[in-house]
């Protein structure tokens, strides 16, 4: 096709070592590419990886097409007399002067400065009849200037993830990474090949919510479960059981921000259950938002209420007035229900419970990818209004109580005696 730029950004182990070498190898012996440039994160993985590597140029594609090495002078030579240059991105410098008319960049998103893709930029104009072309292979990081290269018209960008390779892949490891990084940022971003950014100004930070995530109290059997992404209600409940045994919660609340309406390309309603422990802190135990009808949301609502033993319902009536109360009391009219108004600006509401996440006193008991990436992505001003974070701050909010949990300068929770209190009345 008419691409000037590939750019494969998946997990790893995916293959893209072996699509830049066998791309590159194809281009050079079948359409008559000259003069290349490799670039690497340091020269070291130009030799481990790009070349010498079990998916490099030297070992992949029919042995007529693979070039050989000099090393003493950074140059590959292939059968046609093509030649390849090597750099390292450590030295960007190294790229000023030479022309190419395809490069090939591995790990790009781990080059420490924009100024190689620059002058990578600078270099690639030697013409030919398909255009001065760049390959760029990767695991994603957020850099803007990756993200500029996506944007551009002439850039084809292929994703993908670890388990499309799975079959090449040792299986055991594969499992135990999975077990371990599924769905958090780090297995989104090294396994998955997701490209995420932080709203500059979120409250909440991906690196907060990793270091203090308390999967420990789901038993190893059911975070496997979760993992291969067999949720029902019979592992909703099953983990509601083990997470009540083990954490001693005083107070357990279900919050919930309902939708005007249930129709494809409407809000969410966002349905989270969260609690709170003797010694102030907060535990996000489930989220079970989605596109409801007014009786669904209900019935999901009601039916956490109980699975958690919960104390109390909070929802917002600002979109439904008192027929938010009324639809949820035609599932269960005896459940204790609390109704909120959102009068202050959601910055103030989300603030003192961003707090407490920052503080480092607020645990997820397992990955809540949709509702991460919507307390990550939002920054006070924004004209969207997510659900599920909204039920999040509602929870948080019942939970802190009219005395804040937010940690004042000098001071300290050993003693807290209101919080027990409160529990009582």
């Amino acid at each position: 096709g008419p691409w000037r730029t590939v750019l494969v950004m998946a997990g790893r182990g995916w293959g893209k070592s072996r699509f830049g070498a066998e791309s590159v190898n194809e281009l050079v012996m079948e359409h008559g590419y000259k003069r290349i440039g490799f670039i690497g994160r340091t020269s070291a993985d130009v030799r481990d990886v790009m070349t010498h590597g079990p998916s490099g140029v030297l070992n992949v594609g029919p042995p007529e097409y693979r070039p050989k090495h000099y090393p003493s002078k950074r140059l590959l030579r292939w059968p046609n007399g093509a030649e390849a240059l090597t750099f390292s991105a450590d030295k960007p410098d190294q790229l000023r002067g030479p022309q190419y008319d395809l490069v090939w960049g591995d790990e790009v998103a781990t080059w420490r400065t924009r100024d190689v893709w620059d002058q990578i930029s600078f270099g690639l104009r030697i013409p030919h009849p398909m255009g001065a072309r760049a390959i760029l292979t990767t695991t994603p990081r957020p850099k803007a200037w990756l993200r500029a290269i996506m944007q551009d018209p002439g850039t084809v960008t292929i994703r993908g993830r670890t388990l499309d390779n799975a079959a090449n892949l040792d299986p055991e490891q594969v499992r135990k990474l999975l077990l371990r990084y599924q769905g958090t940022t780090i297995g989104r971003q090294e396994l998955d090949g997701e490209l995420f950014d932080e709203a500059p100004g979120a409250r909440w930070k991906r690196a907060t919510l990793e270091e203090y995530r308390r999967q420990d109290v789901v038993p190893l059997a059911l975070r496997e479960r979760w993992v291969l992404g067999q949720a029902d209600d019979t592992l909703r409940d099953d983990t509601a059981k083990a997470v009540l045994a083990s954490l001693r919660l005083t107070r357990v609340v279900v919050a919930v921000d309902p939708a005007v309406s249930a129709e494809e390309g409407s809000d969410e309603t966002g349905i989270v259950v969260m609690g709170s422990d003797r010694d102030g802190h907060i535990w996000l135990l489930d989220d079970i938002s989605g596109r409801y009808s007014p009786n669904e949301w209900a019935t999901q609502a009601v039916a956490s209420f109980h699975r958690w033993k919960a104390d109390r319902i909070v929802a917002e009536k600002n979109q439904g007035g008192e027929m938010v109360e009324s639809t949820i009391r035609q599932v269960d009219r005896n459940a204790p229900i609390t109704l909120v108004s959102a009068s202050r600006g959601k910055e103030v509401r989300a603030d003192p419970v961003a707090a407490v996440y920052e503080q480092g006193r607020a645990h997820h008991i397992r990955v809540f990818g949709d509702l991460e990436d919507q307390l990550c992505g939002w920054e006070p001003g924004d004209a969207d209004s997510p659900d599920r974070l909204d039920a999040l701050v509602w929870a948080g909010t019942e939970l802190i109580g009219s005395e804040s949990l937010v940690i004042g300068p000098g001071e300290s929770l050993d003693h807290t005696p209101w919080i027990e209190a409160d529990y009582r009345s």
